[in-house]
Order: structure tokens, then C-alpha cells, then sequence
């Protein structure tokens, strides 16, 4: 079998005050030589009522009442527990968005921002896992086409009608006259779980109308337990992508739609016998989802209310597959055989008080991300609580109360680590960090052949578009030689002292792909005569060569070139076994 060479990143530093340039040339081998390259309007009662107003007078009262008595005992009322699935909320959309009502519900109660999908990454499954309390190889739910007529993995245990026990199941067979109900504006939703377990399941077309719907049934009937079901946020990722200015304000449209929810049952005295849980089935990744990604799979999750403990962060593991048996133990019901979830221990309520945990705080995001920059950048935080303060390093140390505070823009000149946190109170955010990689411009790359046609990326401008290639390298970002070497020509703007070159490769010998046999690198003034400033052997690329992405340097003591040839051999075949 013939070997060949992935070629992602090359890192070229330059002596303005140890300002690196990276732009990478990444190598490995895989059979081939890959390189890297609103106003609206509610309704409630037949008047229409201005949405933005109701929203702004609902918001204050959640915040007068945030962390009130949410651990005090039920007594004798019914308890209720009314889990809220909003579709594809990605943690970092969680916390960029301005979310008064769910913040206040996790500060009331328990958060945890490290909570697992099951796989796949998908609505069906994950909504499944929520209820059964298992995952896709116990329920068989595995992909969002499934019927109970059509699917191709029968459940591990079922009903009379073939349906793995759900919540609604759990709830009607041990709680005398209990009453469910599913309100949800994703048809596909009601195939999931068996329909005579739920008194009363409303579709709408819009979370306004499912909240609207929801408000007076629940008032008026008093379920054990209801589902509302909300896709806003997963329909506007598909369409505008995830984190775009539309998928943040459509997180916060329903937040204030829950905020009118929440004022409505406070109204009606039935907020403070009841549970809120309030979860989502994945996050996402430019417009869609289905990987393994963390930004798909890991999600936000709260609850609280009567029994769960206020104003802490979960930071035992967590998974959607545990939302089941939470309700069960909130309702005082025995997890039925099959479920394989638990209940988290941390969240019951232990009788601390909020100061004597660690209470939930924002993260904050910033106007750029991780990444590579071919000049200076001005950084901005900023968090979505506006009770919180933003202190930040700029030398790879994590944030305390006593680092830089965030009042101005940052200006990053230098290859480093950027870290921020939100601090409220004694509380710390997580940190966000931020690796800036300071290069200087391309002005052009040629190749000395063309890559194969199975790894074309997007020619020579893989190499130049400031982009590391994913370590999957099936997820593009890569071009790629088949049984050949490479030269690569780097011309520089205008010469520079080059203090150091650095070089990517893949190494992923199970899909065939190797580090590069050898790296000679060459620099000239001219482009007509080239010195050899040093050759990258087999030996020493062995010797930092572990699975997955790696990267070695050559340094340069501040040599002036403008022009850069690196000459990367492939492997050849593929060594035995």
C-alpha cells in the first residue's frame, strides 16, 4: 500500500517583539499526503397585550423573587414537576444570550453546564433519553425518522404496545389520578412516547402558542407532570447557523416567553409547588448537528424548585439519560427496570445555604475566538448578566478577583493565552479562553504538484487561510498527496527575520496516516539562491510523533528571508501490520 503525507500547519516567527507567524503545513501520512490547510404580540384571554411590555414587568418580578424559598418543603400540596425541552440551546448560546428567567431559575436551583447527549447528537434519541432515563441501546430510538412501525432497534423492555417506559408511563400507572401532558410544536415528538399515558397532547406552530397553551391547562387541571417542548432555537441554528446574532436572540425570545409562563402560575399560586427542569437535547456547529463535537454534545441542564438545592453548580457528570430518574424522585415514584440513569447526588437539598456553595455565574464570550490573526487584535468581554464583572490574564494564569478588570478593549500583539472570567459575588464564571496566535501575511503559496483528487481542499489556499485542520481529518481542511512528495513555495509580503518555523502533522496510524519521512527547509532573498536551514529527520520526527496532531520546529536566530521552501518526503509504504 502506498503512504502518503498530511500537511496542515506551518509556523513561521518572526522577530517583531517574538511575534510568531504560524501558518502551518500539516503532515501525515494515509495512503496519501494530506496539508491542512421583534416585537411580537402574546395573547393571553383574547386581548392582545405588547409582548416586549409583559416581558419587561415579568422579568422584574422573576428577579425580585430569584432565590426565595425554592428548598422549602412542599408540605401537603401536590406536587408538580414541569419539564421545559428547548431544541438544540448550546451552552455557549446559553450564556451569550440575555436570559434573566432561566438564569434566576438556576440560581434557585441547580445547573450543570458539562451535561452529556447520547449519540447520535440528534433531536428523537436525545428527547427519548430525557424520558426513559436510557439511552439510544436501551429505548432503540436512534435516529428522528423513528415510529413505533418503523425503526430498526427494538427497545430492551416494553409495554403492551411495544414502547419503552417513559415518564408519562411511570407517572400514570403509580400515582393515583395523575394527570400528563405534552405540549410541544415538533410533530415527530408525540411518536416517541405512548400516547395513553398522556391526558392531553396540544401541538402548536410557534413557542408562543405552546406556552399560551400550557399556562391555562396547567392551572386549571394541575398535572402530575407536564412536557412543553420548545424548537425555536434548533429551527433558527439550521437556518442562520449556531451562535449567529439570530440563534442568540432566538434563546432569548423564549426566555421571555418563559418569563410570562413562570409570572402566570406565580399569579396562580402554583409556582411554588412545582419542579422546573428545564434541558435540551444537543448543542450545534455552524448549521447543524449530529457529531461529537462538545459543542454538540454537551449541553446545559437545570432544575429547581421544592427538595433541590439553590444556587450551586452541578460538577459531578452528568447526562440526559438522568432527567427521568430525577423526576421519578422529585415524584417519589421507583425507577422502572431498564432505565440506566441516576439522580445526581449533589443536587438534593442538603440544607446549605447558597453562600456556602458555588453558585452559578455567566461565562463570558468575547469578540474573537482561538485562533490564528495576521495582525494585532483589540479583545472585548462580555457577559450576559449585567450584575456580573469581567477580570481578565493576558499571561496564562486563571482569573481571581484581583486580576484585570474589564473595562476597555484589550489589545493582543503577541502569541499568548487570554483568559476571562465573570465574577459575582464570591462566585467565579468558567473561564473562557483564548489562544492568540500572532502571524505576520502570506502573500502566496504554490505547491509543486497538485494535490490528489480525494483531498483537493481548496488548493494552495488551505495552507494560507489561518485555519488548522481538524484532527478529524475527514472533516475538510486538508489537501493531500497520494504516493508522492511535496515542495512547498512560502513568499513572504517583504523580508523579515525569521526567528523560528514550525511544522503540523497528523499522526493516525490506524486510518494509514503516518508522519512525514523527512522536512527540509530552505530560505532565500532572491528566490534564485536558497540556503539550507535545516533538515527534520526521521528520527526526530519519530521522537515527538504521538497519535493524533503533533508539531515540530526548526529555529532560525532571526534570519532574514523572504522566501521559504520546505521539502516534505512521504513515507512511502506502509510499514507491516
Amino acid at each position: 500500500m502506498v503512504k502518503g503525507c498530511l500537511i496542515s500547519t506551518l509556523f513561521l516567527s518572526f522577530s517583531h517583539w517574538f511575534q510568531w507567524f504560524y501558518k502551518i503545513i500539516f503532515l501525515t501520512n494515509f495512503g496519501n499526503c494530506i496539508i491542512q490547510q421583534k416585537q411580537m404580540t402574546y395573547r393571553i384571554k383574547n386581548k392582545a397585550v405588547n409582548f416586549k411590555t409583559i416581558v419587561l414587568l415579568v422579568t422584574a418580578a422573576v428577579f425580585i423573587s430569584a432565590c426565595g424559598d425554592q428548598n422549602s418543603k412542599v408540605s401537603d400540596e401536590k406536587r408538580n414537576v414541569v419539564l421545559i425541552g428547548i431544541d438544540g440551546m448550546s451552552v455557549s448560546g446559553f450564556q451569550k444570550a440575555r436570559t434573566p428567567n432561566l438564569d434566576n431559575l438556576a440560581r434557585a436551583g441547580s445547573i450543570s453546564l458539562t451535561t452529556r447527549a447520547v449519540m447520535p447528537s440528534v433531536s428523537a434519541p436525545n428527547w427519548a433519553s430525557h424520558l426513559m432515563g436510557a439511552g439510544p441501546e436501551q429505548h432503540g430510538i436512534t435516529d428522528n425518522g423513528w415510529t413505533m412501525n418503523s425503526h430498526i432497534l427494538d427497545p430492551v423492555i416494553s409495554d403492551d404496545d411495544g414502547y419503552f417506559p417513559s415518564v408519562f408511563k411511570l407517572v400514570k400507572e403509580q400515582i393515583t389520578d395523575a394527570k400528563t401532558a405534552l405540549f410541544y410544536d415538533w410533530d415527530a415528538l408525540a411518536d416517541l412516547y405512548n400516547p395513553k399515558y398522556i391526558d392531553q397532547a396540544i401541538f402548536s406552530k410557534s413557542y408562543l402558542q405552546t406556552f399560551e397553551k400550557a399556562l391555562p391547562w396547567i392551572i386549571e387541571n394541575n398535572p402530575d407532570f407536564t412536557f412543553i417542548y420548545i424548537g425555536y432555537p434548533d429551527e433558527t441554528g439550521h437556518h442562520y447557523n449556531w451562535e449567529s446574532t439570530d440563534y442568540i436572540e432566538s434563546i432569548e425570545k423564549v426566555d421571555e416567553a418563559l418569563g410570562i409562563f413562570i409570572n402566570g402560575l406565580k399569579e396562580a399560586g402554583k409556582y411554588q409547588q412545582t419542579n422546573f427542569i428545564v434541558v435540551t437535547d444537543h448543542g450545534g456547529k455552524n448549521s447543524g448537528h449530529g457529531g461529537i463535537t462538545m459543542e454538540e454534545m454537551e449541553v446545559p441542564w437545570i432544575v429547581t424548585g421544592p427538595d433541590i438545592r439553590s444556587n450551586f453548580v452541578i460538577d459531578e457528570p452528568n447526562s440526559v439519560t438522568n432527567t427521568g430518574p430525577v423526576i421519578a424522585r422529585l415524584l417519589g415514584l421507583p425507577k422502572p427496570l431498564g432505565w440506566t440513569g441516576t439522580v445526581p447526588g449533589t443536587i438534593l437539598n442538603t440544607g446549605k445555604s447558597a453562600n456556602e456553595s458555588s453558585g452559578f455565574v455567566p461565562q463570558p464570550y468575547a469578540n474573537i475566538k482561538s485562533g490564528i490573526y495576521d495582525e494585532d487584535m483589540l479583545v472585548s468581554f462580555y457577559v450576559s448578566d449585567p450584575q456580573c464583572e469581567i477580570r481578565y490574564t493576558k499571561d496564562g494564569s486563571d482569573p481571581a478577583k484581583t486580576s484585570t478588570l474589564n473595562q476597555y478593549p484589550a489589545l493582543l500583539q503577541r502569541t499568548g493565552v487570554i483568559k476571562a472570567a465573570a465574577f459575582l459575588g464570591d462566585n467565579r464564571s468558567r473561564i473562557l479562553n483564548i489562544d492568540f496566535s500572532r502571524v505576520d501575511k502570506i502573500e502566496s503559496i504554490t505547491l509543486s504538484e497538485m494535490p490528489s483528487q480525494e483531498y483537493p481542499g481548496l488548493g494552495p489556499y488551505t495552507l494560507s487561510d489561518k485555519q488548522l485542520g481538524d484532527a478529524d481529518y475527514q472533516q475538510g481542511g486538508w489537501i493531500g498527496y497520494k504516493g508522492k512528495d511535496v515542495e512547498i513555495l512560502v513568499t513572504l509580503p517583504e523580508p523579515e527575520n525569521v526567528n523560528r518555523i514550525r511544522l503540523g502533522y497528523l499522526n493516525l496510524p490506524a486510518s494509514w496516516i503516518f508522519p512525514p519521512r523527512e522536512i527540509t527547509i530552505e530560505y532565500s532573498m532572491n528566490n534564485s539562491d536558497f540556503y539550507n536551514a535545516g533538515i527534520l529527520t526521521s528520527d526526530f520526527i519519530a521522537s515527538k510523533s504521538d497519535k493524533g496532531r503533533n508539531f515540530v520546529g526548526l529555529n532560525m536566530k532571526g534570519a532574514q528571508m523572504r522566501y521559504i521552501k520546505l521539502q516534505i518526503k512521504n513515507t512511502g509504504i506502509c510499514p507491516s501490520g
